[in-house]
């Protein structure tokens, strides 16, 4: 937020971009709490094989789901990636591209393939479906785009989106 706020005084993105990382973290520790309450563990290697029952695996899914495209950037989740892109200095867009969103991708890889394996496989067509948007979105907005951050901010979206579909 500092580094996107203070420069050239950009407060209403660096205040999205807060607000929506915020928000994204809020629901992720809410999934957290949600499983401790369930298993009673946090160990990703315990919940693995832990069984989830339906009902549970969609709540998890939905609340997990929603935090990490909050966090990665995920159409339709992205509205704070652009902006925060281009308005940031490069040193800031830097660490955007190549730290926030890639944890959101791991946590996607770690959260909802190891310890819902059912759920992702069931409700998979939700993240391609997600993720096809997000490639045909990105790439029509990063063609007819002049300014070179914006063009990467909307390149990052379809990066991401690539990513959560494999």
């Amino acid at each position: 937020f500092l580094i996107i706020g203070l420069n050239n005084n950009n407060f209403r993105v660096g205040r999205k971009f807060l607000i929506c990382l915020l928000f994204g973290s809020l629901v992720l520790l809410g999934g957290i709490i949600y499983i401790l309450s369930l298993t009673g563990v946090t160990n990703i290697s315990s919940l693995a094989s832990y069984y989830f029952s339906d009902k549970q695996a969609i709540i998890l899914f939905t609340i997990l789901f929603i935090g990490l495209a909050l966090k990665s950037g995920l159409f339709p989740f992205h509205i704070w990636l652009p902006d925060a892109h281009t308005l940031a200095p490069t040193s800031a867009s830097m660490l955007l591209s190549g730290v926030f969103l890639k944890v959101g991708c791991y946590g996607f890889l770690v959260l909802l393939l190891k310890i819902l394996p059912r759920a992702c496989n069931e409700y998979s067509f939700v993240i391609y479906f997600c993720s096809t948007c997000g490639v045909i979105y990105g790439s029509v907005l990063a063609y007819m785009q002049k300014d070179f951050k914006r063009m990467v901010a909307y390149t990052s979206i379809v990066h991401i989106s690539l990513i959560t579909m494999g």
